[in-house]
């Protein structure tokens, strides 16, 4: 299928070999293409939300209320991680999502000492 363009300043329909518009000579601009969207690996987030899910079960089997805390954290940062576009929010949140992870599973191994 065959694209049909039109002078940027005049209007005017171009022939698909033209370089310039016959009736006002301006040069042709070439249609541009829309950048494709990133598309972004969802696979960490879904562990991430896991792993709080994971916590927050442990949590409330051992009636700790910090794991349950922890647990429910990192689960809706993984929400969040997931349904953002912004690098920096996905990193911001990532580095957040880790220090609760090990806070979470220093609080759980000091239960079981």
């Amino acid at each position: 299928m065959t694209e049909i363009s039109f002078c940027s300043k005049c209007g005017t329909q171009l022939a698909e070999s033209s370089v310039f518009c016959s009736k006002c000579g301006t040069k042709k601009i070439e249609s541009i293409q829309p950048k494709e969207e990133p598309k972004y690996q969802v696979t960490g987030y879904k562990l991430q939300i896991t792993i709080g899910a994971i916590i927050l079960v442990m949590g409330v089997a051992t009636s700790n209320i910090f794991s349950i805390f922890f647990g429910i954290s990192i689960f809706v940062i993984g929400f969040i991680s997931l349904k953002t576009k912004s690098k920096t929010i996905k990193q911001f949140v990532g580095y957040i999502s880790l220090i609760l992870f090990a806070i979470a599973m220093i609080n759980l191994a000091n239960l079981f000492v």
